[in-house]
């Protein structure tokens, strides 16, 4: 994902748990973000990214949302003339207004306030020029002294450029959307008030950029370079950015205002574009956790994904399957059309009754050497912060594979412990996936089960349904994936050896 959609987010004060992080990574986020995302404008991507970062906590933010969703459907005229009106914003030239709004303050040169004084002082030399010889040598000076501060704002004013250009690209599109809607598209007083307030940045931006002159032409360098020495003989250059600096940086509220008004018009229009695809639903949200059910429940990245209807009527569920049955699929479907559930309230599902809990999905471990930690190590620390966030709030844990990080039997000990301990939590809905037949037997009381299986044909192969079906059921396709990809006749005969006197030492 290119980095400029991910600003809006980033550049915010505001801090995100690391677990929660890693729980959009697991669910591959970024990847389906491409799917949802029929947004026109530059900001409605980053405002759109934003959102699906951040869950709504509350039914009553949901109802907002939905309620904003139905009124926005059925104005077919103003979202026509919205995606026309608002394609300025459409291009990356639009990305930095984030750093504007939340970035530091706009550097004030030490030499701004006395601009006004400066050139009064220019203005009197200019006159005693005229009249002593002395009055020239403190002209050249003052003049040599304005060169530099002309062209030392220029360079500090430039690296803001982009972002100043948004500006103005952005209050005239506020200003086009207001007269093109019939005043429907700033109607509380908050954007009014701020597109008002802005008026004067406004006309001064423009100014500004009314005197930047760019050219490649060598003809033009003569007249540019008279047109320079005069701006800088005046510091008129000066004096607007110093007006600039002053203005963006006590009014940059008001910049996030028209940016929000434009970005969540944008994303909105973008959630109903993506429900009528038809592809997708809006979620039931139920305070009873076992009245969940889904139906219909697909990843909308995989092409032609297997359908899966899902009725626990248990918080706690153990999935068993064999390798690359559809385990890990069916979590990250879950766990995406949980996230959107929460976030946009649309859902990759015919239907979709919930209840409303955060996603906290812990299903991929490496070493993180570069923190010195293990795989092992890197799954207590986020498990570890599972236990703390939980605490606080209802959540839909999904684990793939719990600590198979470490030995065997360490492994079975503690991801039992863990699971039985979720599973007496009744706010909580406990997803797992595992191989491990030793945890189905620790479980049983606990956890209700599901499986995925492969079939085998007389060929010998395997191929997969990827139905999720009710019961237990263990099936171990890992010695004949092995044989199916060629590896030597020898080494397979030795793993099949081998994993029948395992068998027979365990009975």
């Amino acid at each position: 994902m290119e980095a400029y959609i991910k600003s809006y987010y980033e550049q915010q004060p505001d801090s995100k748990p690391q677990i929660l992080e890693k729980s959009d990574q697991d669910m591959e986020l970024e990847a389906a973000f491409k799917t949802v995302d029929f947004t026109v404008t530059v900001p409605g991507k980053q405002y759109l990214y934003d959102r699906l970062k951040r869950p709504l906590p509350t039914f009553e933010n949901i109802t907002v949302l939905e309620n904003e969703l139905q009124k926005l459907k059925t104005k077919s005229t103003f979202r026509s003339q919205f995606e026309q009106t608002a394609k300025p914003l459409g291009g990356q030239d639009n990305a930095d207004l984030p750093y504007l709004i939340f970035g530091e303050d706009l550097k004030t040169l030490w030499y701004y306030p006395w601009t006004p004084y400066l050139q009064a002082v220019m203005g009197i030399a200019l006159v005693l020029s005229a009249f002593f010889s002395w009055g020239l040598l403190i002209l050249i000076g003052l003049f040599a002294f304005n060169l530099y501060l002309h062209f030392h704002s220029k360079m500090v004013l430039d690296t803001y450029r982009r972002s100043l250009i948004s500006v103005i690209t952005l209050y005239d599109c506020c200003g086009a959307l207001q007269k093109r809607t019939d005043h429907l598209f700033m109607q509380d007083s908050e954007p009014l008030e701020a597109y008002t307030g802005l008026k004067p940045l406004r006309k001064r931006l423009t100014i500004n950029q009314s005197l930047q002159l760019f050219t490649s032409s060598e003809l033009y360098m003569l007249p540019w370079l008279i047109y320079e020495l005069m701006k800088a003989f005046t510091l008129v250059e000066v004096r607007a950015a110093a007006f600039i600096v002053r203005e963006v940086n006590l009014k940059r509220g008001w910049i996030h205002i028209l940016y929000k008004a434009v970005a969540k018009t944008d994303f909105l229009l973008s959630v109903i574009k993506l429900r009528e695809t038809g592809s997708c639903c809006i979620p039931d949200f139920t305070t009873d956790i076992n009245e969940a059910s889904v139906v219909g429940l697909y990843h909308p990245l995989i092409e032609n994904c297997v359908v899966n209807d899902f009725m626990p009527r248990k918080n706690a569920v153990l999935i068993t399957g064999s390798n690359a049955a559809g385990k890990s699929t069916f979590l990250r479907s879950l766990a995406l059309s949980n996230l959107l559930a929460t976030t946009i309230h649309t859902c990759f599902a015919r239907q979709f009754r919930w209840p409303l809990v955060t996603t906290l999905a812990v299903m991929h471990h490496t070493d993180m050497l570069t923190e010195g930690l293990s795989h092992y190590q890197s799954e207590v620390k986020d498990m570890a912060e599972v236990f703390r966030l939980s605490e606080r709030r209802a959540c839909l844990l999904l684990f793939d594979e719990p600590f198979n990080g470490t030995n065997s039997r360490e492994r079975i000990a503690i991801a039992a412990s863990v699971l039985q301990y979720f599973a007496g939590c009744p706010n909580h809905m406990t997803l797992v996936a595992t191989h491990d037949f030793e945890l189905l037997q620790l479980l049983d009381d606990s956890y209700k089960m599901y499986y995925f299986n492969e079939l085998v044909h007389p060929d010998g192969k395997l191929s997969f349904d990827y139905k999720l079906k009710p019961g237990r059921k263990v099936t171990r396709n890992a010695l004949e994936l092995i044989r199916i990809e060629g590896f030597p006749a020898k080494v397979v005969e030795k793993a099949n050896q081998i994993y029948q006197q395992m068998e027979k030492e365990n009975e």
